[in-house]
């Protein structure tokens, strides 16, 4: 990003504030959540479902936070605020008092995304997001009020993707430019033509769901505008009820139910989602003197969740295709295989955002927390003394036991990997056993006391300690094993063992209890220090420093993929063929000349939580009146981070893995382990500008260098870890971000005064403009190589770099956005020297603009308010991530962009 633009849009904001009119309240609002989109991994249409945030008509003010820090530790700054352009507010107005709203936006009034065809109508958009609100003071002491609100979303997509012609299903590749091999002769087929007859009868029957192209654009051959439709109602109620000066009470209770249609790639593979959030709160806070304040919280809340394909309930759809060693649970379990063809659209995958791979998903969790707090203040010293328990409950559980099978077709075999599919030999074939059902438990808690003490005017200290019991979810039933030793070679004398069990004692694995995977770590002590110096005496200027220390548990998302899902509950089988021959046949892959090997998953059981250290320089000084500088350095260091662990993988090599890996009885070993690390460390700038003479301004600059050796999926060369430390993936390195408000100057007795106009001269007064403006660096990635060239059981295979691969900017484009030259495949049989995350995606660019008019209609609070809202208001193409895939047509190509502008009107009535 060339920084000359940012500091400009800085400096001309910062002139603007000498034309600023009278001063009007900057209370704001959260207003509409930005869709998630997915395509395939190349992304530029809603897919994910659009959570709701609180009623918009209940919340009383939003401040926003120009550089969102996620406590995950490496991700900051991944998410924009363009989202929230100064909303509507909240007033208590009399007894009674509420509001009546509607958000509204047409594909009529917005732009053309960058992938749209051109000269075809835009896709379908039509969003609607209403509500009401309704309060009244009952009495003097107790207060209730309430919020309806509505959303519904018809967006037609924009996902392209690459299919092949109906020449390529009839086996004819004689217009591709690819010499297509006889797997049986290792000669090119006569003409580049594959007989009819040696087509595979399970590819004749999944054939007949592939669409054909329907642009003209070789790589970008195929477009998908099916609507995706979000549906939610919410609905919230709180009463607030003052016993008496000291003691207060409050009661809420909130519900949302939503119904989605996901859309894929390909249009009949899309997924249904429902879901139901329900939460109850209850606070209750006494004051038994100015200087001693209770305060108590109890919060439950339950989340059911369910998204299924698009094909469940098609009772028999998966045996009718003829793939045997396939088997589902239920209906719901009904649907396509995932096939995985290199260099085109996945049939049934997708990854995410709408692929049925994964499908069906299920999930109830409960969560029950009792809080309490003490806050003393005491002569100089502020004490704050408290704790928390939880109750953690995650029910019928389902995260995709791919018992459909998965099928990846990488085009060893005949240099095409659509060729390989019409032939029926698949490169890899997997599929899941048993039931994927989780039922697990957690009940963490925490203490801490806190003291802030004003040594004098000058100087202030804090300190905290907190301790912190956070056991691992366990699971309900005795469905928990892994094997003995879980080492990175595991040896030949090892075994599975269950946890609990008397074997397992026997083994020194004491303490484990059936359904525990992880012993729980009572270590987490966290300290906090701080500082603050004001040499002036006031707020003006002031010197801050912190240090803590802190831990982070093991998540969720470790406990599903681990817990439960274990030889011999449930496991995944995997047959490969070697690479000089096809032996797996899709109509019985897993039960070939290749044998299948069984996948072990599991948890290192004497992992410890993350251990983080947090430190923080920062000055705040106040450069003129209302005008406010911070300079700020943040650091970190985490150490005993959770990583994949890809084990028991065999050296590179000709041959079967199989009989090549440190334990010929099993197969690959994934295994959660505290080996990673992360640091992180930001440079941080921030002016603000409080609203006055009708212009605010916050703005921040930020400089993010994160590294970590984190691995979630496959490393280039599993026995040389080091070799994956990198830029983090997540985070952008530069970002500036602007949220600018200007009342304009029009008006009686403003700079252009109105009063000549007469009566009418209200229609031009009281116009706010406002805005939030991002400018980010891209992120890193890095290319990959399709398949496991180097079969060595590891498919995260890098390419051979012999350039930096970065184009001059003035050169990038769509169908070239790194040089592609500077990749080559790497020897047979040996690790590629490209490094991770090397490359940088398109950085984006977002202008969001609101034009809001308030009108006061009567004198006791009646209001009216309408606003104009253009999201990316100069509709610049925020272009997403190049295919990264060496070795297929669209290596170094762009397939997808952000949404284009979207306008947005809005109305509300108060009173």
């Amino acid at each position: 990003m060339n920084i000359r633009y940012p500091i400009i849009l800085l400096l001309s904001a910062m002139f603007l504030s000498p034309v600023a009119g009278r001063i009007l309240a900057a209370q704001a609002v959260q207003n509409t959540e930005k869709e998630t989109q997915q395509a395939n991994g190349r992304k530029n249409s809603v897919t994910e479902p659009v959570e709701s945030d609180p009623s918009l008509a209940s919340i009383a003010q939003y401040e926003v936070r120009m550089n969102e820090q996620d406590s995950g530790f490496v991700r900051v700054g991944s998410q924009t605020i363009a989202s929230v352009v100064n909303p509507f507010t909240v007033r208590k107005r009399g007894r009674m008092y509420g509001s009546v709203y509607e958000y509204h936006r047409n594909d009529n009034f917005d732009a053309r995304n960058f992938f749209d065809p051109v000269g075809h109508r835009l896709p379908e958009y039509k969003r609607n997001q209403f509500g009401l609100s309704y309060g009244v003071f009952a009495t003097e002491k107790l207060n209730i009020f309430g919020t309806f609100e509505g959303l519904r979303i018809n967006k037609g997509s924009t996902i392209l993707s690459h299919v092949p012609t109906p020449e390529q299903k009839r086996g004819d590749f004689s217009a591709t430019g690819i010499t297509i091999l006889d797997p049986l002769t290792g000669l090119p087929f006569s003409n580049n033509v594959i007989p009819e007859s040696r087509i595979h009868p399970v590819a004749r029957k999944v054939l007949v769901r592939m669409p054909d192209p329907n642009q003209s654009d070789p790589d970008r051959n195929f477009i998908n505008n099916q609507p995706v439709i979000n549906n939610a109602n919410s609905i919230s109620a709180r009463i607030d009820y003052e016993f008496s000066r000291k003691a207060k009470l409050f009661a809420g209770y909130s519900i949302r139910e939503a119904n989605d249609i996901r859309v894929n790639p390909l249009p009949d593979f899309g997924s249904t989602a429902e879901r139901r959030n329900q939460s109850v709160n209850l606070s209750y806070s006494y004051n038994f003197s100015p200087n001693l304040i209770t305060a108590f919280r109890l919060g439950f809340g339950r989340e059911a969740e369910q998204e299924l394909s698009s094909d469940a309930g098609s009772d028999g759809l998966l045996q009718s295709l003829g793939i045997a060693g396939l088997k589902i649970l239920d209906a719901n379990d009904e649907g396509f295989p995932s096939f995985d063809f290199a260099g085109y659209a996945s049939l049934a995958g997708g990854g995410g955002g709408g692929g049925q791979a994964g499908l069906p998903r299920t999930s109830y969790r409960n969560n029950l927390e009792v809080t309490g707090n003490v806050t003393w203040v005491r002569k100089s010293h502020r004490f704050n003394f408290g704790g928390e328990i939880e109750f953690n409950q995650v029910n019928d559980q389902r995260t995709g036991g791919t018992r459909r099978g998965r099928f990846d077709f990488t085009g060893y075999f005949t240099g095409d990997g659509f060729a390989d599919f019409l032939l029926g030999i698949p490169n890899t074939a997997t599929r899941g056993v048993g039931s994927d059902r989780s039922d697990l438990r957690r009940r963490p808690w925490k203490l801490y006391v806190a003291d802030e003490w004003k040594l004098n005017p000058r100087f202030s200290f804090s300190a905290s300690l907190a301790y912190n019991y956070t056991p691992f979810y366990r699971s309900m039933h005795d469905n928990v094993s892994f094997f003995h030793p879980l080492v990175f070679e595991p040896p030949v004398s090892g075994e599975i063992i269950v946890t609990g069990s008397e074997r397992a004692e026997q083994l020194g694995l004491k303490g484990l209890k059936k359904g525990q995977a992880v012993y729980t770590d009572k270590n987490d002590w966290e300290p906090r220090l701080g500082l603050a110096y004001s040499p002036l005496g006031n707020s003006r200027l002031v010197f801050r420093s912190s240090f803590a220390i802190t831990y982070s548990p093991l998540d969720l998302r470790r406990a599903l993929g681990n817990i439960g899902l274990n030889y011999p509950f449930f496991y995944i089988e995997r047959a490969e063929s070697p690479r000089t021959s096809p032996e797996l046949d899709l109509s019985n892959p897993f039960n070939s000349a290749t044998p299948t090997e069984l996948t072990i998953r599991a948890i290192d059981p004497t992992i410890r939580n993350a251990y983080v250290m947090s430190w923080n320089l920062s000055q705040q000084y106040e450069i003129f009146r209302n005008w406010n500088l911070e300079v700020a350095y943040q650091g970190r260091r985490a150490v005993r981070n959770d990583g994949t662990l890809a084990s028991n993988v065999a050296l590179p090599g000709e041959g079967t893995i199989r009989d090549r890996r440190p334990n010929p009885h099993f197969g690959r070993f994934d295994i959660v382990t505290d080996n990673a690390s992360a640091s992180v460390n930001i440079l941080n700038a921030q002016l603000r500008k409080r609203l006055s003479r009708s212009f605010s301004l916050q703005s921040e600059f930020s400089w993010n260098r994160t590294f970590t050796d984190e691995t979630f999926g496959d490393p280039n060369n599993p026995r040389n870890l080091r070799a994956e430390r990198s830029i983090a993936g997540q985070a952008p390195g530069k970002r500036l971000s602007l949220n600018y408000i200007i009342d304009l100057p029009i008006g009686r007795g403003k700079s252009l005064n109105t009063a000549w106009l007469g009566r009418v001269s209200w229609l031009l007064e009281g116009w706010r403009l406002s805005g939030i403006t991002t400018f980010q660096d891209g992120r890193p990635f890095n290319p990959r190589l399709r398949g496991d060239r180097n079969n060595d059981g590891v498919s995260g295979d890098r390419p051979d770099r012999i350039g930096s691969g970065v184009l001059p900017a003035a050169e990038r484009s769509i169908d070239r956005w790194f040089v592609t030259e500077h990749f080559l495949a790497p020897e047979q049989y040996s690790y590629g020297n490209s490094g991770r995350n090397i490359l940088l995606t398109p950085g984006e660019r977002t202008w969001d603009i609101s034009v809001v008019r308030r009108a006061r209609l009567t004198d006791d609070g009646k209001a009216l308010e309408i606003r104009l809202q253009m999201f990316n208001a100069f509709n610049h193409a925020n272009l997403e991530r190049p295919y990264a895939t060496y070795g297929t047509s669209t290596f170094g190509k762009i397939f997808g962009a952000n949404d284009s502008r979207e306008i947005e009107i809005a109305l509300k009535y108060s009173f």
